[in-house]
């Protein structure tokens, strides 16, 4: 089994990264097989979706309604735990 750390320099606006690329590269020549992408990170996530058509903006506006920032949530960032 190969395995590759990816790492990603982030900022504090939510973004859509396109990493087929990379994966891509990862996977290049190797055959059949499956691939795995993790994310060890509680306030990050990882989407499996079509991009350039606008979708990954359509995706940020529908975390933004359904997770609007400012609500009052209360784990922060820095908290305990």
């Amino acid at each position: 089994m190969d395995s590759e750390v990816l790492q990603f320099q982030t900022g504090n606006q939510p973004e859509a990264r396109d990493i087929t690329a990379q994966v891509a590269a990862f996977v290049a020549g190797k055959g059949d097989g499956l691939v795995q992408v993790f994310c060890p990170h509680a306030t990050a996530g990882i989407a499996l979706i079509e991009t350039g058509a606008g979708s990954d903006a359509d995706l940020l506006d529908i975390i933004d309604h359904v997770l609007p920032p400012g609500f009052g949530y209360r784990h922060q960032h820095g908290s305990p735990g």
